[in-house]
């Protein structure tokens, strides 16, 4: 038989068991709050590599000839947009504009299902016209996007807060109906 201080210290040990599992509830729920801003933050990034990547488009048309293999390369190497995963395939490939679209179709960049239809179509069509079209298609692509992070920029800051806070608040929630 235990007497009364053994069990004592039993139930302590149990409470502290259900402490140290109610706070891993709590900041796993803070975790996943942190994972989908993060995730929000990136998406963010993408979209602004993409807008950039339509002005370097448009000013290497503009202002030097380039092939369209050129600009793929000088594209994975430049500081704007080298982060960006669908451009970073072998430049060698004999039907560059191809793996291009099947790299966008893969989504690695998290882009939203529009995001992606919108450069499928761009290098659809980019090369298929005289410079003067690149160059116009390059703009309207590029205005698409330019407006599509304005969107972003003003409802990324306050999506990422929700996040922050339904996560530590979900957690807490759950953690309060274990109890």
């Amino acid at each position: 038989m235990r007497t009364a201080s053994e069990l004592l210290q039993i139930l302590r040990g149990i409470k502290m068991i259900k402490l140290i599992g109610l706070l891993l509830i709590i900041f796993s729920g803070l975790g996943l709050g942190l994972h989908l801003s993060a995730k929000e933050k990136r998406h963010l990034s993408a979209v602004f590599a993409i807008e950039k990547m339509f002005n370097e488009t448009q000013l290497m048309l503009r202002y030097e000839a380039v092939t369209f293999k050129e600009l793929i390369a000088y594209l994975k190497k430049s500081s704007q947009t080298r982060c960006l995963e669908f451009l970073q395939i072998d430049e060698n490939s004999p039907d560059l504009r191809q793996e291009i679209i099947a790299s966008i179709r893969l989504n690695k960049d998290n882009l939203y299902e529009d995001e992606v239809f919108q450069l499928e179509a761009f290098f659809s069509q980019f090369g298929a016209t005289d410079l003067f079209g690149q160059i116009a298609l390059a703009e309207k692509y590029g205005e698409n996007f330019r407006e599509r992070l304005e969107l972003l920029h003003s409802e990324s800051r306050t999506r990422c807060r929700l996040y922050n806070s339904l996560g530590i608040l979900g957690g807490t929630f759950i953690a309060i109906m274990v109890i």
